[in-house]
């Protein structure tokens, strides 16, 4: 008779899979902790201190401000507390190795490598941190090409557009920049369809040639420029800051200008302007525009050192007499002061874009020992020499 304990199927594979759960808890444990890198195993003791200080050293002169802004374990500037340092972890630490390095071979240092030095003040919990950067050998621009520029275009400077020339330090800033600054030469030389490409080619282990691959597309005029949306009185003075007479050579930058003269003159809350093409060559330019609120009043209430009350206001109409020509009024009125004046503005008188405002002004003051009256006359004209400020030339009489 067979006297042995009997056990289920369903017990025994129980068991088996308890067995095997533990067996590769124990496996993924000991890979745990066999799997942590040399930096991990020196640095998480660190978990938890204080960063009291960050220092960088070693790094090229010129990207140290750089650097050491965007790191992690530099803490946070704040307005009135200065700044706030954050606990150290060892994941701040190579995240922030991380981006020095990939700062560095943007800046034309692929090989840097960074060594991390622990300055621990065990009583206080306290660590500085200093990273060390060995920048390594700096990749030059050895040669630049621009297959499939137009042979009737020159090349533009290269100190003018900040354009890569050989025997620069390749950085990646600079080629975009490069990049973007002959698209828009082209664009302004009449090439609206024009795009590049970028290719970056090793020659040796510290020198790159760099090709701008142009498709320049035809030359390319405007046909014709329509106006829609301002009201009627003010399309000619649209057409007139467009400052466009069809057939024209294309220009990007000019058509930016004009939107930024239209937009200035306050007489439209909307532009936008579009290219479409009409014939080969040949572009239709339309712009639409939306005229903006015309009136605005405003006023003031407050006291001054020799004035305990004063009052101000004004009102201004931007097209009243229709074209871009304005009338504004002001009064103001204190305990001593009185003055009122008024002026007309319009547009066009020296250029396109020029503004001119004749005005006239009365003033009275009265004090215990006199009393002065004034009026006088002011002729001023706004002159904006592309998208510099205002510059304002007057005479007053």
């Amino acid at each position: 008779m067979n006297n042995w304990p009997r056990h289920s199927g369903k017990s025994i594979c129980s068991r088996l899979i308890l067995w095997i759960c533990l067996l590769l808890f124990c496996a993924l444990a000991s890979g745990s902790a066999a799997a942590k890198t040399p930096l991990e195993q020196e640095w998480s003791r660190y978990d938890g201190w204080h960063v009291a200080w960050l220092k960088l050293q070693g790094s090229p002169g010129d990207v140290d401000g750089d650097l050491q802004g965007g790191l992690a374990l530099a803490g946070k500037g704040r307005l009135l507390r200065g700044r706030t340092m954050p606990d150290f972890r060892t994941t701040l630490l190579q995240q922030d190795m991380a981006r020095i390095r990939l700062f560095l071979a943007r800046e034309g240092f692929p090989a840097a490598a960074v060594v991390p030095l622990a300055v621990p003040e065990p009583g206080a919990g306290r660590l500085g941190v200093i990273l060390d950067i060995v920048p390594g050998p700096m990749v030059r621009v050895e040669a630049v090409e621009f297959p499939g520029w137009p042979s009737i275009l020159p090349l533009p400077d290269s100190t003018a557009g900040n354009v890569f020339s050989p025997g620069d330090r390749f950085r990646d800033i600079r080629l975009e920049k490069s990049r973007s600054y002959l698209l828009r030469y082209l664009m302004d030389a009449g090439y609206a369809l024009a795009a590049v490409e970028i290719s970056v080619l090793p020659v040796d282990s510290t020198g790159v040639a760099v090709e701008f691959s142009v498709t320049p597309g035809d030359l390319q005029v405007i046909g014709e420029v329509t106006v829609a949306g301002c009201s009627s009185d003010l399309e000619p003075l649209t057409r007139r800051l467009i400052d466009i007479t069809p057939p024209e050579r294309y220009s990007r930058t000019r058509l930016e200008d004009a939107v930024f003269d239209l937009r200035s003159t306050q007489l439209y809350r909307q532009v936008a302007m579009e290219v479409n093409p009409q014939a080969p060559g040949r572009l239709s330019l339309s712009a639409t525009v939306e005229n903006a609120r015309m009136r605005s009043i405003e006023s003031s209430l407050g006291t001054w050192s020799d004035n305990p009350w004063m009052v101000r206001a004004g009102w201004s109409h931007r097209n009243l007499f229709g074209g871009g020509r304005g009338l504004d009024v002001r009064a103001a009125m204190a305990t001593h002061t009185q003055s009122a004046g008024g002026g007309m503005t319009w547009f066009g008188w020296l250029s396109p874009r020029a503004r001119t405002r004749a005005g006239a002004e009365w003033s009275r003051e009265d004090e215990e020992a006199y009393l002065a009256k004034e009026w006088g006359l002011d002729l001023t004209q706004s002159i904006r020499s592309g998208r510099s400020d205002l510059t304002n030339v007057g005479i007053s009489i």
